[in-house]
């Protein structure tokens, strides 16, 4: 990281009267795209919003978001077109050429927008860098000790270069829009200065409930149905969950509903494997949702995240929950609305697990409890905390109303 961050400016009284965000990649509506467009739609009911991506994917449109690859794209496959057209020179040139000079300038992950950012700023238009995990410095140091202590050699894609580049964009930016308290820390930790964070969180919709069915009876016999949901890899800790429950000895069932990692392909696999362990395999977001309606708590003892969707969904849905600070994202505080446990203290994970079994009062009140806190994190009311944000600070118009 560079040794002397940019000043940050002082942002003209009037504000940006609209924002634009630079979405490199495909764009389906799911995964992190979900979420942009969560936020985007939101915010378009009070200011004008545009999202550029880099395309769509097939069965997925939006009229907020505008592509860099033409119509046909969707049927050809994102990896076919991008061998025969630079839709990453696209992106950046549909973006730069459209930015309005009263516009904010909302810039998503990906080395585009590490390219772009300087000459977005150079203009005089505000930045705003969005983060989806935390910082890949950070990243990098934790998935170093998680697969130590695994004992497995080291599978991700985080290089010295990505770290420098991301953090040159880092300091780039105006702002940064950080999902949790755990990327405000590692943010500041790295010595970005905290009145250029802008703390926010993700969410979650009402709506995808609508989508699941009804939900399935809570067992109330001495089972306890436990689910982990997300890709099955060292980050996420499955391995370390799967030790727990075998060590916890419960009468129940662990499901593992996600891909599975390079790293525990082969031999390696029975390290997920054990009596009462079901592994899924990746299944559809409404099915996901289904396998958590079935489920009396969600676990995951994930190393690094930014602000996990999950952790969200799982709380809406009324789930104990189970997971590291990272885990918590923005919306777990911890004791009364769920058990927090260290991602390696694989003792601690299966104590947390019996605690729930051995106490249904405390697994019925953690879950309500954190169904409770997840009102306040439907994506409007998210949206709405983001708008009002920007607009204490200046960096948006005051000419509209975002009071809730």
């Amino acid at each position: 990281m560079q040794d002397t961050l940019d000043r940050i400016p002082k942002i003209n009284g009037c504000g940006a009267k609209g924002i634009r965000a630079c979405f490199p990649g495909p764009f389906g509506g799911v995964q992190v795209s979900y979420t942009c467009i969560s936020l985007a739609r939101e915010f378009a009911k009070y200011l004008k919003t545009t999202v550029h991506a880099s395309a769509f994917t097939k069965g997925f449109h939006d009229r907020l978001v505008k592509t860099a690859a033409p119509s046909f794209f969707p049927h050809y496959g994102y990896k076919l077109i991008t061998k025969v057209m630079d839709l990453d020179s696209r992106l950046a040139s549909n973006y730069a050429n459209t930015l309005e000079p009263d516009e904010l300038s909302w810039l998503w992950p990906g080395n585009v927008n590490h390219r772009l950012a300087p000459i977005i700023k150079s203009r005089g238009n505000t930045t705003i860098a969005e983060l989806i995990n935390c910082p890949q410095e950070t990243a990098y140091k934790l998935l170093q000790e998680a697969f130590e202590r695994a004992g497995l050699p080291e599978c991700h894609t985080i290089t010295k270069s990505a770290i420098a580049s991301e953090n040159e964009f880092f300091s780039c930016v105006d702002y940064l829009f950080s999902p949790s308290p755990m990327a405000k820390k590692s943010l500041v930790e790295l010595g970005f200065p905290a009145e250029k964070i802008l703390e926010t969180s993700f969410g979650w919709s009402p709506e995808l409930h609508s989508h699941s069915g009804e939900p399935s009876p809570k067992n109330e016999s001495d089972e306890l149905n436990v689910v982990f949901v997300g890709t099955l890899n060292v980050r996420k800790g499955a391995h370390v969950l799967a030790e727990a429950w075998r060590r916890a000895k419960i009468n129940g069932k662990l499901r593992f509903v996600g891909w599975i990692g390079e790293e525990f392909s082969g031999k390696n696999m029975q390290m997920l494997e054990g009596e009462n362990i079901e592994i899924v395999g990746p299944v559809k977001p409404h099915e996901v949702r289904r396998y958590m309606l079935s489920s009396d708590v969600f676990a995951i003892p994930t190393v690094e995240e930014g602000g996990p969707q999950v952790t969200y969904e799982a709380a809406s849905l009324g789930l104990g929950i189970i997971t590291t600070e990272m885990g918590a994202g923005a919306i777990l505080q911890g004791g009364s609305d769920g058990i927090i446990v260290d991602p390696f203290d694989v003792d601690g994970w299966a104590n947390a697990l019996n605690r729930f079994h051995s106490n249904r009062d405390l697994l019925r009140s953690c879950a309500q409890a954190a169904k409770e806190r997840a009102a306040q994190f439907s994506w409007d009311k998210v949206a709405l905390q983001r708008l009002e944000m920007l607009q204490q600070r200046g960096i948006i118009s005051e000419s509209f109303s975002v009071s809730s």
